[in-house]
């Protein structure tokens, strides 16, 4: 059974080389993410889940929450499946928010699908370095004040 810690962001590692692929289809729930933050009810948010290796904890998914973490805090709880076969369940996230059923399934399906792809160079090459490298190509996401300003989010 997996396990969740609390890390810098300094320790993420993107494994996929955009954040905000698709914009119009990922920007309500960056909104909805960064307004969690704003009103610091983050624990509102379903963490992240990663794979420690080479010295990183390498996203499996929760790129745009992590990226926001990063903006805010600059730390997040993320949850470290043992295998690929550690699926989320409600009963091992007690205390923690917990994605809708399609969430958590898609989750659990990212969780076993890129858990051999993040010791992949090649795949690892494409994507920045860092979560404040992800964020860098959006100008809304250089800090909480732009984003807050973007987004039209007040305190």
């Amino acid at each position: 059974m997996g396990e969740v810690i609390r890390v810098s962001t300094k320790l993420l590692k993107p494994t996929q080389p955009d954040l905000l692929e698709d914009f119009w289809i990922h920007r309500p729930s960056l909104r909805k993410i960064i307004c969690a933050y704003v009103r610091s009810r983050e624990n509102e948010i379903p963490m992240p889940t990663a794979r420690f290796y080479g010295g990183f904890y390498n996203i499996l998914d929760g790129h745009k929450r992590s990226a926001v973490a990063d903006l805010f805090l600059g730390e997040c709880f993320l949850y470290l499946p043992d295998e690929p076969e550690d699926k989320i369940t409600p009963d091992k996230m007690t205390g923690y928010a917990v994605q809708d059923k399609a969430d958590l399934d898609w989750t659990n399906h990212l969780i076993s699908s890129r858990w051999d792809e993040i010791i992949d160079d090649c795949i690892l090459s494409e994507c920045p370095y860092s979560m404040k490298n992800m964020r860098r190509p959006y100008d809304f996401l250089k800090d909480v004040e732009s984003a807050k300003r973007y987004f039209k989010i007040e305190d």
